[in-house]
């Protein structure tokens, strides 16, 4: 089987194959040996891999060019080698954690600079927060994010620079993260908005924040990206 690999594309290269299939979408090393009309022809470049099996859903990212990801369905399997035909492509998202939409439940507050090096320090260290509930925002938690940041809908009550408190859930997770994080921009919301006093996009970048944060932030974003690739 595969004797004569097909003719060689641009679609030629490594690429992280996604098994949607597997529970916990498991990421493989391979490579794309040739492509013609949608039909992919891969070479899994790891040892005793049992799947993705014949009728899975396998994700395909290039590693070193900026091929569209492919959504594809296994049509043939023969060991390490397999025939994928495509479904659909979507540009690459350049960002290294690519941003979803989902449920993020957030509070945050503004600190003043002067105070940010030992309020944040302490934040981080588990102390209780001095400052009264009134300074504390709650945005709407249907809001964009990635592993790395934020961006909700609020009144432009910070500014670009600013540190924020933050304390945050993922999906519908029990736990609450803490996180320090920096106001990027703030971008003017078009049109009529569905939140009151909403009239601003806030995007936020975390500058400091714990492994078991981001760990949930990215299982959370692929748990999205599977129902939306399926």
């Amino acid at each position: 089987m595969y004797a004569n690999a097909m003719d060689a594309h641009d679609a030629t290269g490594a690429v992280d194959l996604v098994d949607i299939g597997s529970p916990s979408l498991r990421t493989l090393h391979a490579t794309v040996l040739g492509e013609q009309d949608g039909l992919f022809e891969l070479r899994i470049d790891e040892k005793d891999v049992t799947g993705p099996a014949v009728g899975g859903l396998v994700v395909i990212n290039w590693i070193h060019h900026e091929h569209p990801r492919v959504s594809a369905t296994v049509i043939e399997r023969d060991g390490p080698f397999l025939r994928a035909m495509e479904r659909r492509r979507k540009a690459r998202d350049r960002r290294v954690f690519p941003r979803v939409v989902g449920g993020i439940p957030l509070r945050y507050r503004i600190v003043h600079t002067r105070e940010a090096e030992v309020v944040t320090a302490r934040w981080m260290a588990g102390a209780p927060d001095a400052a009264p509930a009134s300074e504390w925002r709650h945005p709407d938690p249907f809001m964009n994010f990635s592993a790395t940041g934020l961006r909700f809908d609020d009144e432009p009550l910070a500014e670009a620079g600013d540190i924020l408190l933050c304390e945050l859930g993922v999906g519908g997770r029990p736990e609450r993260w803490r996180a320090v994080a920096t106001v990027v921009r703030l971008i003017p919301i078009q049109g009529a908005h569905e939140i009151p006093g909403a009239s601003h996009h806030v995007a936020v970048m975390f500058i400091d924040a714990p492994t078991a944060l981001t760990e949930a932030l990215e299982a959370y974003t692929l748990q999205l990206q599977r129902l939306t690739l399926a």
